[in-house]
């Protein structure tokens, strides 16, 4: 061709063995669902909560170790995600009433020989007493002579992470009465067991756990343990030993439970609740329908109008008399 710098035929591309090869497809049952319910959860909002449950429940499980790995997922997920830790607390309900039939079948299947049947309730709180009892974790990484400072650093932060997201989301399971308030009362107790100089993270952990179980646990009942757990937190907070972000983590635990268990922002609003989408158009059109009746402006333009500015459409100035 005209201006080409080619001559000849051109020569074939030679395959390496290093060269990019897509991923290989899952073969195992255990793969093939949690490819899919990766994919699911990856997805998962409150817009379209229900048709993924669907879904999930319709996840070719067939064994109990992929029901398991399954329940290890979703786990993993909730504490990735804590902050919608209302929301993976409330698939796990459905799921461990969805898949009641499953277990069931499988359990029929195994007979008396097989190890004890699954159960999505009691693997998913095995999964997070494991989790809670895990101890020594930030020291282990801070042993670990193979990672440089950064890497210290970023290891120590997912451990944080992982700690807090668990401890919110074994709240959010209370709620759900997924667990009783024994379960609570001893969580509390190994957080507060240090007396002299607890570790950061329990105090951290009780804080957000108080923060999150505070109002359902906080009755009568349990006034008694309430009081001590909160003179421990006082304490704390008064302590010399303690640094002042922890202080004011306890002061504000402290001012939470003052305030009936209602959280404020820095406008001394009421904290904003998860919604959908649906929900924030609802609550912009009532916003609006208010204002339209009050009489005011509002964002759309609509209401009553604004005074003419003079010099942009409106009537000039009357001039001043002279003196």
């Amino acid at each position: 061709a005209p201006g080409s710098t080619l001559v000849g035929p051109c020569k074939a591309l030679s395959v390496t063995n290093d060269g990019w090869k897509g991923a290989a497809k899952p073969k195992s049952e255990v793969e093939v669902v949690l490819a899919k319910g990766r994919t699911v959860l990856n997805k998962l909002t409150y817009e379209n909560y229900s048709k993924l449950l669907a879904q999930l429940c319709e996840l070719p499980i067939q064994r109990p170790e992929t029901l398991t790995a399954l329940i290890g997922l979703v786990f993993d997920k909730a504490l990735l995600e804590a902050y919608f830790g209302e929301m993976y607390a409330r698939l796990c309900v459905d799921l461990s009433f969805k898949l009641k039939e499953m277990e069931t079948a499988m359990a029929k299947e195994g007979g008396e020989a097989s190890s004890p049947p699954v159960s999505f309730r009691r693997v998913l709180l095995n999964n997070a007493q494991e989790e809670f009892e895990k101890e020594d974790q930030l020291d282990l990484v801070d042993k670990d002579r193979d990672l440089n400072k950064e890497e210290k650093e970023e290891a120590t932060y997912k451990v944080k992470q992982r700690m807090l997201g668990n401890i919110r989301f074994i709240g959010q399971l209370f709620l759900k009465d997924m667990l009783t308030e024994k379960i609570m009362h001893e969580c509390c107790k190994k957080l507060l067991r240090e007396l002299k100089n607890p570790p950061e993270e329990d105090v951290e952990c009780l804080c957000k756990l108080m923060a999150t179980i505070g109002a359902k646990l906080d009755h009568a009942k349990n006034n008694i343990y309430m009081e001590a757990y909160f003179d421990r937190i006082k304490t704390l907070a008064e302590s010399s030993n303690a640094c002042n972000r922890l202080k004011f983590m306890c002061f504000d635990t402290i001012e939470l439970r003052r305030n009936r268990w209602v959280e404020r922002g820095i406008n001394g609003q009421k904290e904003l609740k998860q919604t959908t989408k649906a929900e924030i158009h609802r609550q912009a059109a009532a916003e609006e329908a208010a204002q339209q009746r009050r009489g005011g402006p509002n964002v759309g333009g609509q209401g009553r109008a604004a005074p003419p500015i003079p010099g942009r459409g409106g009537p000039a100035p009357a001039p001043r008399a002279a003196p």
